[in-house]
């Protein structure tokens, strides 16, 4: 095993569609933070028009971009360039601050634990009269080789059970 400098991977998961209605459509039990089986309903629901997960590898303290396109119901198209990056502090389970900017329509900044997620939406766009679209970032610090081999065991066995 060799140890590295931390290496951060981003995970950006997107959907897009009529979200506020599906989520109208979908309200939460009572008392209950997120509705059961609310994504299996989501991604199921033929209002998502696009479903998307990005998976990015990047050194601490490197931007990476990611495209994003958006399509409205008319058949416009946006493209969006999405920027990350990410500032590890700390040991494991040190925070993650990650500088986001979708170029031209949104920056923010957000720290969160590692494997923590946080959502974004409601961000403007042209097309925002016609389509909604949602963001989760995940970020997963890397501390060596081994942390990496783990990773990428988790992420295949994920998959098998999709």
């Amino acid at each position: 095993m060799t140890d590295v400098a931390p290496r951060v991977l981003l995970e950006l998961a997107g959907a897009q569609g009529e979200l506020t209605a599906m989520l109208r459509d979908h309200p939460p039990a009572p008392g209950a933070r997120v509705p059961i089986g609310a994504f299996e309903a989501f991604v199921g629901d033929p209002r998502l028009t696009a479903l998307r997960v990005y998976h990015v590898l990047t050194p601490n303290d490197v931007a990476q971009s990611v495209p994003w396109e958006l399509e409205g119901r008319a058949g416009t198209k946006e493209h969006l360039d999405i920027t990350m990056t990410p500032h590890v502090s700390g040991a494991t389970p040190g925070g993650v601050r990650i500088e986001v900017d979708v170029r031209g329509h949104a920056h923010t900044t957000v720290v969160v634990r590692d494997q923590e997620s946080v959502v974004f939406s409601g961000f403007s766009v042209p097309l925002a009269e016609s389509t909604e679209a949602l963001f989760v970032l995940t970020p997963y610090v890397v501390w060596s080789d081994a942390d990496s081999r783990r990773l990428l065991e988790c992420m295949r066995a994920v998959r098998g059970r999709n």
